[in-house]
Parts: C-alpha cells; sequence; structure tokens
C-alpha cells in the first residue's frame, strides 16, 4: 500500500539563462510549505505579517528551507538585524528541529531518521520594494554594511 508520507508537490527550479537545458535537477524536488512559527529572528524584531516558509527536498538527501519574514524597520534597526544575522548558529538551530519534528517533519520517523550535517549555507535576503537607483546610490555605504552583515554604521545616518 502506498501512502502519502509529506503533501507537497514536485516544483521545478528557476533556470538561469546562461545555464544549459541538461543541467536541471530530475526529478524535480519536493516543495513543502511548513509551519515555520516558532521561528523567531534574533533581537526581538517581530513579524508584520506571518511567517511564511517552504522546504524543498531533494532525491539525493539535502534540504532547502526559505523562510520568508515581513518586517518594517527603520535603517538602523535593520542594520542591527544584519549585524545579529553574522552569527547564524541560533537560527540555523531552530531551522534544523522545525525540519525534524512533527507535523512539518520531512524526513518522516517512519521511514527515515533526520541526520545533519555540521555544513550548512545560510543567505539572507533583504528585500526593499522601494528601493530605486538613486536610493541605492544614495545609501550605498548603509546597503554595503547589510550585504557584510554588519551592525556597525558606515556612515552617519
Amino acid at each position: 500500500m502506498r501512502g502519502t508520507l509529506l503533501p507537497g508537490g514536485a516544483g521545478s527550479l528557476a533556470r538561469r539563462r546562461r545555464t544549459p537545458e541538461s543541467i536541471r535537477y530530475r526529478p524535480a524536488p519536493l516543495r513543502v510549505v511548513v509551519d515555520a512559527s516558532e521561528l523567531t529572528l534574533p533581537g526581538g524584531v517581530t513579524s508584520v505579517a506571518p511567517t511564511r516558509a517552504e522546504l524543498s527536498l531533494f532525491d539525493f538527501g539535502a534540504l532547502s528551507l526559505m523562510v520568508h519574514f515581513p518586517v518594517r524597520l527603520t535603517p538602523a534597526e535593520l542594520r542591527d538585524l544584519a549585524g545579529a544575522f553574522a552569527e547564524p548558529a541560533p537560527l540555523t538551530a531552530a531551522a534544523r528541529r522545525l525540519v525534524g519534528n512533527p507535523p512539518s517533519n520531512a524526513c518522516n520517523r517512519r521511514s527515515l531518521s533526520p541526520r545533519f550535517s555540521d555544513i550548512s549555507e545560510e543567505y539572507v535576503i533583504f528585500q526593499m520594494p522601494d528601493a530605486h537607483p538613486d536610493w541605492l546610490q544614495e545609501h550605498n555605504e548603509w546597503v554595503a554594511g547589510l550585504v557584510r552583515l554588519e551592525s556597525d554604521p558606515a556612515q552617519p545616518e
């Protein structure tokens, strides 16, 4: 009897223009929406809308967790948050607990026992929908600090 261990669907990954068509994941990873309400941002920063998360499971055993935290912060608060992300261990540990525990247990206890590698990659993306090229040029030092996950101001505000 075949049953569904995890509700989700195959989701192909976007291919870059210069990537040959022959290079793609086959089969496509399984994508699952997970409840990430237990994940919190460092420094007591709270989301202004529900946190969204999607887990991608690859057939070769890799997991990718994307978590979207909508926030509305001042430039100084955002800079402080960037500095807190420079030490990813607490958020990485919380993400590992999330994907290893029911009900979002991607590695169902009846079928697999999850073992996490010490190796992980964390990416932080700051999305600023109102930023225009002039704004970016005017605030390039501040933006560079965000990219480097620095909490110290690079220039006076």
